[in-house]
């Protein structure tokens, strides 16, 4: 029954760079996930999910997934530094450099087990490399262990654990994970 609706990726997937025309597709996309996980892609300080998304877009950190013509999923990639990754505990980053960071990821859920994350990951990858970075970082909740799965999958590495406080006052706990690229 769980895989019922899922989508066998038949068609080539492409990336492209999100704008503000995407920002409802984007929206319904995170709003497709499951209850609390949408709240967990953005931990900036902006009051809501619509702001979180335009910012991103507006600073071209925001790229879609697409599977022939249709948004399957998106990524934001950032470059670094975060502050609030340097707060990482219990490790350490192995990559001294530049990096991106891998800032939220989400796939609608039919096209979950479909091989699109690891493509969606992989694609990060390739946009970092481009942009002259030696790292890809990424921080997810420690219960997310989809995430930690995906990333497992992808060679990243844990790295340590993140404290902090989201700006709702509940306390966050990430863990780190990174990647060397070529």
């Amino acid at each position: 029954e769980k895989n019922k609706n899922r989508v066998t990726l038949t068609e080539k997937t492409a990336l492209k760079m999100a704008s503000e025309e995407d920002l409802p597709v984007l929206t319904e996309m995170v709003r497709s996930l499951l209850p609390g996980e949408a709240g967990r892609l953005f931990v900036h300080e902006l009051p809501s999910l619509e702001e979180n998304l335009l910012w991103a877009v507006q600073c071209g950190e925001c790229w879609i997934i697409l599977h022939g013509e249709e948004p399957a999923g998106f990524f934001c990639l950032r470059e670094g530094p975060a502050e609030h990754l340097d707060e990482i505990r219990d490790g350490k980053w192995h990559y001294d450099g530049s990096y991106g960071i891998l800032d939220s990821f989400a796939v609608i859920p039919r096209y979950r087990g479909s091989g699109l994350s690891d493509r969606m990951i992989r694609e990060a990858e390739v946009l970092a490399g481009a942009q002259g970075k030696t790292a890809v970082r990424v921080e997810i909740h420690r219960r997310n262990e989809a995430a930690k799965k995906l990333l497992d999958r992808c060679s990243f590495r844990f790295r340590g654990n993140i404290p902090g406080i989201l700006p709702d006052g509940q306390e966050w706990r990430g863990q780190g994970f990174e990647k060397g690229i070529s």
